[in-house]
Order: structure tokens, then C-alpha cells, then sequence
């Protein structure tokens, strides 16, 4: 039997299910025949949850759940263990293969304006923050990925309060 979603899992999924209602960005991912720019802008918020959400070492259950949750929602269709598994194998991979600048540069290339920034960045803390902790790894992991994105020193501190706040608490 599955175990149930944290309580702070639930209110990222509600959070962010409300975020994709009032953002056209967001909510274009969930139209058919997306345009390649929304596929490239949901691979950049996929990839930057996942990097920041490993970078303690482990993709929590609650991580994991959230961030696969979170993908049937925006895209409209279910995502099964196994797809999601690869995904996160080729998000692997890739830091592997090409290293973690590599990887936010790639981030960052597919992002067009300073919005998307944030929002890839938003997300990921909100993925990261659903086992109700923000370890150091993933706090800096943020922070580098906000400093590739070219957003201002400090904006990913500003970007977790932000988080943290929608979410009802602090980690």
C-alpha cells in the first residue's frame, strides 16, 4: 500500500496545481500540442527539482512523489513508475555525464525571461521543501542554480521565503 503524501507534500501539490491555474506559462503546459518552448521550460522545471531535490544525496519518498505528482498534473497526463524513473535516470545521467555547471547552464539556456527564472527556481525549492526540510546542500544547490539563471544575489534566498510562506511554515 502506498504511503500517503506529508501534509506539506499535499499543500505543494494545492499550491502549485493553483499556481498552474493562474500562470498562462504554467497552464500552457497542460494544453494539447504544448509548444516546443513549454516542453523546454517543463524539462527546465523538472531537471532544476530534481538536482536540487538529490543534492542532499537522496530523493526523499516525499521529493519523489511530489515531483511525480506534480508532472501528471501540469502536463495532463499520468506519469507511470516507470516512466518517471527514467526521467529521473536521465536527469542522472546527465549530471553525470556533463557535471552540475553544465547542467544549469542547460537550465538556464532554455529559460527566456527573468519570470521563468524564478519559477524553475520556485519550484524546485517547492519540490525540495516537501520533506519539510531544506538541507545546506539543497539551499546552495538553489543558489547556484538562481546564479546561472542570472537572477540577482540572493534572489533564491528571497524565492524560499517566498516558498516557504505559500506553504504555510518554514524549514
Amino acid at each position: 500500500m502506498p504511503k500517503p503524501p506529508s501534509a506539506i507534500a499535499e499543500r505543494a501539490r494545492v499550491l502549485f496545481a493553483s499556481k498552474a491555474e493562474n500562470d498562462e506559462r504554467l497552464g500552457a503546459l497542460r494544453r494539447p500540442g504544448a509548444v516546443a518552448s513549454a516542453d523546454e521550460f517543463l524539462a527546465a522545471l523538472v531537471e532544476g527539482a530534481f538536482l536540487v531535490a538529490a543534492a542532499d544525496g537522496e530523493l526523499d519518498p516525499d521529493e519523489a512523489s511530489t515531483l511525480a505528482e506534480t508532472i501528471t498534473h501540469i502536463t495532463g497526463s499520468p506519469l507511470g513508475p516507470e516512466e518517471f524513473m527514467a526521467l529521473i535516470d536521465r536527469f542522472a545521467a546527465a549530471r553525470a555525464r556533463d557535471g552540475l555547471r553544465a547542467r544549469f547552464a542547460a537550465i538556464a539556456s532554455s529559460l527566456p525571461d527573468e519570470a521563468a527564472r524564478r519559477e524553475v527556481v520556485a519550484f524546485a525549492a517547492l519540490v525540495a521543501l516537501c520533506d519539510n526540510r531544506l538541507a545546506p546542500a539543497e539551499r546552495a544547490m538553489l543558489a547556484e542554480i538562481a546564479r546561472a539563471a542570472g537572477l540577482a544575489t540572493g534572489a533564491s534566498d528571497a524565492i524560499i521565503n517566498e516558498t516557504q510562506g505559500a506553504l504555510g511554515g518554514g524549514a
